[in-house]
């Protein structure tokens, strides 16, 4: 049977559904018709000298309850090998989501100190980036607010009492199309690394995200699926502006993009 093995799991495909062997945890079997999708995309984390690219699974459960559980409870996201038998067992397993019968209704049974206990350590790393944001806001005005006093500049003798309009938020724009028009299965990062995802979209399909900071965005990447033949392509705009672009050519192909926030203005 085809067999899905990442950093985290092993997921094998069975009559009753797909079974989840966690490094850590229990096992798991998730009826086929639970989940709403599955999706890989490269991944540009360095491996080893002649080992398989990385490639980033995500699962995407019909059910929002079960998709909002804390990410160490919630089996499914993980990285894995893209060798052939990842690629065949994504397939596979794609193709049984697409034949079962829906089951929105099914969630994970999680006992509730283990989703309190993920909830903090949530709570905390939210916490952590907040105070990281916040220091770099308070380090940035302060290096900015003593640099315009208004008195006359040494080169020019003209004062520097002209206000530097700043933006209030920025606009991340995620943005994906097919050469044939057929339709597109996008995965997506929004602020604050949240995954979202859009099956079966049209093209040309696009979605903002509103942001206060570039740093809001650490980790920021999307993969747009094609559902047919032609060429496939992903485009992320920081402010108007393309800061990522890329193409994949073929049948069900996927192509990528990530942000680099050293990259952005």
């Amino acid at each position: 049977m085809p067999t899905l093995s990442t950093n985290d799991y092993t997921a094998t495909t069975t009559p009753d559904g797909l079974a989840f062997t966690p490094k850590k945890g229990q096992p798991l079997t998730v009826p086929y018709g639970a989940l709403e999708s599955i999706t890989w995309a490269p991944n540009t984390r360095k491996v080893g000298k002649g080992k398989a690219p990385l490639t980033q699974v995500n699962f995407v459960y019909r059910n929002k309850e079960q998709n909002s559980l804390p990410k160490p409870l919630r089996i499914g996201d993980s990285m894995a090998s893209a060798t052939p038998e990842n690629m065949a067992a994504i397939e596979a397993i794609r193709e049984q989501i697409i034949n079962a019968d829906p089951m929105p209704e099914w969630k994970q049974e999680v006992k509730q100190d283990e989703l309190n206990k993920a909830q903090g350590k949530r709570a905390i790393k939210i916490i952590i980036g907040l105070i990281i944001v916040v220091g770099l806001a308070i380090w940035g005005f302060s290096s900015c607010s003593g640099k315009d006093d208004g008195k006359p500049s040494v080169e020019s003798g003209t004062t520097s009492s002209a206000k530097v309009e700043k933006r209030e938020t920025n606009t991340l724009t995620w943005e994906a199309e097919t050469s044939g028009g057929t339709a597109i299965s996008v995965t997506y990062t929004t602020k604050g690394m949240n995954i979202s995802q859009e099956s079966d979209a049209a093209s040309p399909w696009a979605k903002d995200i509103q942001v206060k900071s570039k740093y809001d965005l650490i980790g920021a990447n999307m993969s747009a699926q094609n559902t047919g033949s032609g060429d496939v392509t992903c485009r992320a705009k920081w402010n108007g502006k393309v800061v990522s672009e890329n193409t994949s050519k073929g049948e069900f192909t996927i192509a990528s993009c990530s942000i680099d926030i050293d990259d952005l203005d």
